[in-house]
């Protein structure tokens, strides 16, 4: 690993090692990269890797080479600064005239992006997987939000159980109430006949009981990765994450809230791109006045405020519609059953579309309605 001296503490550290005495003679053409490159085998980065602003500042530089001219110093501070966000030197190009960014580095063409593999979730529905593009799409954190029993957690059961029935690993942060193991068996039942497979597929089932904000931060920052690195989980469901800050007695002003939201929501967001799994995150609703382009005419919004939104990238919002559908409509229904809507509110990387559905012993089934 790399040796990253605190600057604050650096001239003490550099006074007891030896200075580096260079022989401005041998700088060459490019005098500020050598010195990188002499710091660098001093002390001991990576094999090939020269440093960058992580590492130096201009005291640091000067207290490592003390005869070499402030204007080299300079240069090599600036090179660092450059390398930081990808560019090279001019020593380093192989083009000698032009000191370009390296694309690879700071972009990524539309071949690149085309050919990137882009993995879903299925949910084992078809026209939910078609309204969200393929499923749940990894590397991004979904929200359900929705009035209380309009099926929010059913949804988070149905994608639990499809998934634990292929084998796939899911971890499922429960913060509300206890877990409801009777319901996913059931679901499970319903899929599959053999009860050996019923009991595999349940234990790929990781649950966790979150009993406060605190303790869902510590899962966040220092558990789930090493669980998801070594399961190979895809798929993270919190159910909710309002349930933690609502009515939190520790939480002692809006500041303090804000500051949670904000740690979590940062903490999450970081998890799903570096581990590439989908987060499936439920939140409640709180009353709100309608406001035009923000409520779509509601009387509920999604709680936790606007900030908590910058920290997903689909907002699915769940409603409990007036309209009954009779048992003998759909298969496997035991007795008629409310018609639920599932609309994308917003999101980065799809339109907005709903798809309809009833909630069955084996879990969530689309409804096509048709003139």
């Amino acid at each position: 690993e790399e040796e990253l001296v605190d600057l604050d503490g650096f001239e003490s550290e550099l006074s007891r090692r030896s200075v580096c005495h260079l022989d401005v003679s041998n700088f060459g053409s490019d005098p500020a990269l050598y010195v990188l490159e002499a710091f660098s085998e001093k002390y001991e980065l990576k094999e090939g890797t020269l440093p960058d602003i992580r590492h130096i500042s201009s005291s640091v530089l000067k207290s490592f080479v003390p005869k070499s001219s402030q204007d080299i110093i300079q240069k090599a501070v600036d090179l660092a600064s450059w390398r930081s966000l990808g560019y090279k030197s001019s020593c380093e190009q192989e083009d000698k005239e032009s000191n370009t960014p390296n694309p690879s580095v700071l972009f990524k063409s539309v071949k690149e992006l085309l050919m990137e593999n882009v993995e879903y979730v299925d949910l084992a529905c078809p026209l939910f997987n078609q309204m969200l593009g393929g499923g749940l799409r990894c590397g991004t954190v979904t929200e359900i939000s929705g009035e209380s029993s309009s099926g929010k957690s059913q949804i988070c059961l149905h994608t639990t159980a499809v998934n634990s029935l292929k084998g796939n690993p899911v971890i499922y942060l429960q913060t509300e109430g206890s877990f409801p193991l009777s319901r996913l068996e059931q679901i499970l039942q319903a899929r599959i006949d053999d009860q050996n497979e019923v009991v595999r597929s349940m234990d790929v089932v990781l649950i966790k009981k979150i009993h406060n904000f605190g303790h869902l931060q510590s899962v966040l920052e220092n558990d789930i990765g090493a669980i998801i690195k070594d399961r190979g989980v895809k798929l993270v469901i919190i159910d909710s994450v309002t349930a933690v800050l609502r009515g939190e007695k520790d939480i002692e002003n809006i500041s303090e809230r804000t500051d949670i939201v904000q740690r979590i929501g940062i903490k999450l967001q970081q998890l799903v791109m570096d581990l590439n799994f989908a987060a499936l995150v439920v939140n409640q609703v709180s009353a709100a006045i309608n406001f035009p382009g923000h409520t779509f005419g509601r009387d509920v919004v999604p709680s936790l405020g606007s900030l908590w939104s910058n920290y997903i990238n689909t907002r699915l919002f769940l409603t409990k519609t007036d309209f009954i559908v009779g048992k003998g409509m759909v298969a496997g229904m035991l007795s008629d059953c409310s018609l639920r809507t599932l609309e994308i509110d917003f999101s980065s990387y799809l339109a907005e579309d709903f798809f309809n559905f009833v909630v069955t012993p084996s879990g969530i089934t689309g409804i096509r309605i048709t003139d």
